[in-house]
């Protein structure tokens, strides 16, 4: 697996943990799936939504990608993956 194939499957699975619409505004905004990254006005047309709701759900993701992939949630998560494996 190549280091772009590597960040491509990191990138889908981040997306596959968001709830639908946060990963359409996210995929949108940064051009994942498409050929050029959107700007809040397009995602919102695209998805029939405010560009202000656009804005309110993509920091929603982004804190919840924060929060998903920070040291302490990945730690909690290997740690209650050991305990059960007792």
């Amino acid at each position: 697996e190549t280091e772009i194939q590597g960040v491509e499957s990191m990138t889908k699975e981040i997306l596959n943990d968001l709830p639908h619409r946060e990963s359409m505004v996210i995929s949108g905004l940064y051009g994942i799936n498409h050929s050029t990254p959107q700007t809040l006005r397009e995602v919102g047309e695209s998805l029939n939504i405010s560009h202000e709701r656009v804005r309110q759900l993509r920091d929603q993701a982004l804190r919840r990608i924060r929060k998903m992939h920070s040291k302490d949630f990945l730690r909690e998560k290997f740690d209650g993956f050991v305990d059960a494996a007792k």
